[in-house]
């Protein structure tokens, strides 16, 4: 269910809306250029795209490529902390930052989990799938969205913050979240 939901709710939102949004408030770019025009420029869409149809293809993966694959695989997460650690400023953690922090940290934690148990609810699933979409909304921001900012030259610090923070409260809000639904 966790692949899933990034896959076919995270990502294609991170990878769409996420950077047109990111591409209309931030500097890089040419500011001309369709919206869409820039979207078809996003690798990681393409790699998505292309493992999607693939895999519906019934194509296997090359015994090298998958190979490769697990050995470097190991090595995203580490490498993901270590740009959120050096995209977090102290400061962003201050009163003044603190004030555009917590409707991030509010929707993030609150709001999303509460859509996404409605709309689970509401879709007529079973409680434990509803479960598990809800966890999955109320997971902590996503790491990825410091090289978006990063890339369009918006706050990387500030969100390295969200993301510090997000993670930090969701050892608080996930525990209460499960007792909740199950």
């Amino acid at each position: 269910m966790a692949i899933h939901y990034d896959l076919f709710a995270c990502t294609p939102l991170l990878l769409t809306v996420s950077v047109m949004l990111a591409r209309h408030y931030g500097e890089q770019g040419e500011q001309d250029e369709h919206p869409f025009v820039a979207l078809l420029k996003v690798p990681p869409l393409w790699a998505a795209i292309a493992g999607v149809i693939l895999n519906l293809a019934g194509v296997p993966i090359p015994a090298w490529i998958e190979g490769f694959l697990e050995k470097i695989a190991p090595s995203v997460a580490p490498l993901m902390l270590i740009a959120l650690g050096m995209g977090l400023r102290w400061d962003t953690l201050k009163s003044r930052q603190m004030l555009l922090l917590w409707p991030v940290l509010v929707i993030q934690l609150l709001a999303m989990p509460l859509l996404a148990l409605g709309i689970a609810t509401v879709g007529g699933l079973e409680p434990r799938l509803v479960a598990a979409i809800t966890l999955e909304a109320a997971m902590p921001s996503m790491v990825l969205g410091v090289v978006l900012c990063d890339r369009y030259r918006l706050d990387p610090a500030l969100y390295a913050g969200a993301v510090t923070l997000s993670t930090v409260l969701s050892l608080l809000t996930l525990p209460l979240w499960l007792q909740w639904l199950l």
